[in-house]
């Protein structure tokens, strides 16, 4: 997941607002996975089935919007350092 939010931050084709919502994707994970931060903001950024930016990012990254949070969960559900 880390990764391939990090290549859209070194590609230039990539339009700003994209890269905005990319990071704060990556931002909400991160709290999630790390239980830092504001975790319900966090949950609220990547549950909420009406966010038009989280749709607007999965759309730029050829995902259904439910496929995305799906693979954020399973992301989320593995062990920090990619272990389960």
């Amino acid at each position: 997941m880390e990764q391939d939010q990090d290549s859209l931050f070194r590609s230039t084709n990539i339009r700003p607002e994209i890269r905005l919502w990319a990071a704060v994707t990556r931002d909400a994970f991160r709290a999630l996975r790390y239980r830092r931060g504001h975790l319900a903001m966090a949950r609220g950024w990547i549950e909420d089935r009406h966010n038009i930016f989280f749709d607007g990012l999965a759309e730029a990254l050829d995902y259904e919007p439910e496929a995305l949070r799906e693979r954020i969960r399973r992301a989320l559900s593995r062990k920090p350092g990619g272990l389960t």
